[in-house]
């Protein structure tokens, strides 16, 4: 019964978003320092899961996205965006090294901030499709079935109603 109303909220309720009317394209900075701009990723899904070290949640979701990410290279990526505005880079690197995250980090900023607001449920993620539209959005734990279920049946363009 739980599991059924889960699906029914990732499918039905928590992905509203329309695909925007231009991709998504934003600069952001890894843990290492190194620049990426999202459209190195056009032609697979990417999964920004918004998070903190200090939300229990969040850690939990880790070995669902690590999952999730491993087994799906060739058709998606996940980015973890942390949002502690006072957590400094090397704290941030400890942290992702303790909770074992194995997909790119970044901080959160003003640019994300501009496209998604602010984040007030953690962990909180947003789908983009392989054409770099938000296609999907969740709020609290999600699982690498949920993703890869929503991956296979989304049209990419469409958001779901």
């Amino acid at each position: 019964m739980l599991k059924t109303l889960r699906i029914m909220l990732v499918y039905g309720l928590s992905f509203f978003l329309q695909p925007s009317a231009s991709a998504l394209d934003l600069q952001l900075n890894d843990i290492d320092g190194n620049a990426f701009n999202l459209s190195e990723y056009r032609g697979k899904w990417i999964v920004l899961s918004f998070w903190a070290s200090w939300c229990p949640s969040c850690r939990a979701e880790v070995s669902e996205l690590n999952s999730f990410y491993s087994h799906n290279r060739t058709r998606a990526v996940v980015l973890g965006v942390n949002i502690e505005d006072e957590m400094d880079i090397t704290e941030l690197r400890r942290a992702s090294s303790q909770f074992g995250i194995r997909y790119p980090v970044t901080k959160s900023n003003a640019r994300l901030e501009h496209h998604f607001g602010a984040i007030e449920v953690l962990p909180t993620t947003y789908i983009l499709d392989p054409h770099g539209n938000i296609v999907g959005s969740d709020v609290g734990l999600v699982t690498r079935e949920d993703l890869e279920q929503f991956i296979t049946t989304t049209e990419p363009g469409i958001a779901p109603l």
